[in-house]
């Protein structure tokens, strides 16, 4: 199941962003920023309850929506 990130979901995805992602310059308070910003989009992919993924997408023009 796709759902949206929530607060709650910042921990695990910090940790998997700092696993596959190790040259990105991250940490918990830009990605809470991130999730509460209207620039990104973050979503997550739930399977058996737990966390399997998650993309973001970030909006460059406000105007074009994707």
């Amino acid at each position: 199941m796709i759902q949206p990130v929530s607060d709650y979901d910042a921990p695990e995805i910090l940790d998997l962003i700092l696993e596959y992602f190790p040259y990105l310059e991250i940490d918990f308070e830009l990605l809470m920023k991130r999730i509460h910003s209207p620039q990104f989009l973050l979503h997550k992919s739930m399977e058996n309850d737990r966390l399997a993924g998650f993309s973001e997408w970030e909006i460059m023009d406000p105007i074009e929506k994707i």
